[in-house]
């Protein structure tokens, strides 16, 4: 049995990380998106993601990363 401590956790799954990616890449999908522009791009993990290709969906031809952490966008 789960003690007090452990009821107050959330618990996601799929992890809510990935459920974002799959929505996303659903909504592009439908509006057969081929540009993208993340701002707020923080490391590039979702500029990562994007430029995997996927089967159903026309391949983006442009993307682009914003943010405001020069150093951040250095290493992305």
């Amino acid at each position: 049995m789960a003690s007090n401590e452990d009821s107050d956790w959330i618990y996601f799954n799929p992890p809510l990380w990935l459920q974002r990616r799959i929505f996303i890449n659903l909504v592009l999908q439908e509006s057969k998106v081929t540009s993208v522009v993340d701002f707020g791009c923080g490391e590039g993990s979702l500029l990562s993601f994007l430029v995997q290709p996927w089967e159903k969906s026309p391949p983006i031809t442009r993307l682009a990363g914003v943010d405001i952490c020069y150093e951040t966008l250095k290493y992305t």
